[in-house]
């Protein structure tokens, strides 16, 4: 769910990002604009935001890379986005986002979409101040009419497997840091944007047969080496029947799937919340940022959107003899599998947003 990790976990995939052969699709490529760095935003239409070190390197990968294969260890990229600093800052902070900056084709008709990496998350400092900052002045100074923000969740229901894609509208956002109850006068509550997707017909373009099937990467394998993981951590041993449950089969991860969940809110909290099963079955998934983005978009009139990919499947909370998991076992074994994982479900959701995005209207 967008997960800034404190704890560094080992297991990870050899496998690469590939060569998008868009011609499996009718999506045509986006169309790299580089723009040259300036005091203020480019102008655009769409601003998508992401979050975490993976998602981005995915997220570039599709909407700029994608003519060559990657690795989650890639780093080079990184280079050719811009980094911006709102007016009165120092370049020797933390810069509030990289940027770059694509559109959907040319003419009149194509689409400027400005690419976010935000540096700011609600819950670190400078916390909820700080993802509202960095929203208004997307808005402000690119004159988006819309915003998405895209990028891993927690799933919300053992019905989503590990790697599935979920769109909606609604956030509803539960606070609990005094940094940003102190700030927030719509904790508790749901925002509701216009119907943005409201042309999109999942998989009408193809775009599954880009997408990547989470069997690919958690398989046996995967499977064996993370149980061991968890299991030095903790000093225990549990095995595939204790763990392992519906959305983590591998034979569940052959065909991942995209779903519209327009009338479903998703949760936004700002502490790290693995649903369990039956704790968080009325949101469509879990993550800790987007209702900011939301609430911010509306009380600026601009429209809203979400895409997020399931990276942190629900997570059994008894063992096969029904005895309880500590909850640090719970924690470790999401953390194992969105460290593992987290790069390639996203790959996922990326192409989901460009695919959302070439069938959207301006705004």
């Amino acid at each position: 769910m967008s997960r800034l990790l404190t704890t560094a976990y080992r297991t990870r995939s050899a496998l690469r990002l590939p060569v998008i052969n868009w011609h499996k699709s009718s999506l045509q490529a986006p169309v790299a604009l580089h723009p040259v760095k300036a005091e203020t935003l480019p102008d655009a239409d769409i601003a998508v935001i992401t979050w975490t070190v993976a998602e981005w390197s995915a997220l570039d990968h599709v909407f700029l890379n994608s003519d060559t294969s990657r690795g989650h260890e890639a780093e080079e990229w990184r280079d050719n986005w811009l980094s911006y600093w709102p007016v009165g800052t120092s370049e020797e902070e933390e810069p509030l986002l990289y940027y770059q900056l694509v559109t959907t084709g040319s003419g009149s008709n194509a689409t400027r979409i400005l690419l976010v990496k935000s540096e700011v998350h609600l819950a670190h400092p400078p916390y909820i101040t700080g993802v509202t900052q960095l929203t208004e002045t997307i808005i402000r100074e690119s004159g988006v009419k819309t915003i998405i923000s895209t990028g891993t969740a927690g799933g919300a229901t053992v019905n989503q497997p590990l790697g599935d894609v979920v769109l909606t509208t609604q956030a509803h956002i539960e606070l609990e840091k005094s940094e940003n109850t102190g700030h927030c006068t719509y904790n508790k509550t749901t925002v509701t944007g216009a119907d943005i997707f409201n042309r999109y017909k999942p998989d009408s373009d193809g775009v599954k047969q880009l997408m990547l099937p989470l069997a690919e990467v958690w398989n046996e394998s995967a499977v064996t080496k993370s149980l061991a993981e968890v299991n030095e951590r903790s000093g225990t041993s549990y095995t595939a029947a204790d763990l392992v449950n519906k959305p983590l089969q591998p034979d569940n991860l052959k065909d991942n799937q995209i779903t519209p969940a327009m009338d479903t809110p998703l949760l936004t909290t700002d502490f790290y919340f693995i649903a369990d099963g039956g704790t968080a079955e009325q949101y469509c998934f879990l993550e800790m940022d987007d209702a900011v983005i939301g609430h911010t978009c509306q009380q600026a009139g601009v429209g809203f959107g979400f895409i997020r990919n399931v990276s942190d499947p629900v997570v059994v909370t008894t063992d096969a003899q029904g005895k309880a998991i500590p909850p640090s076992v719970r924690e470790d074994w999401s953390g194992i599998v969105y460290t593992l994982c987290g790069f390639y479900t996203t790959y996922n959701s990326a192409l989901t947003c460009w695919s959302a995005l070439c069938q959207m209207d301006k705004g």
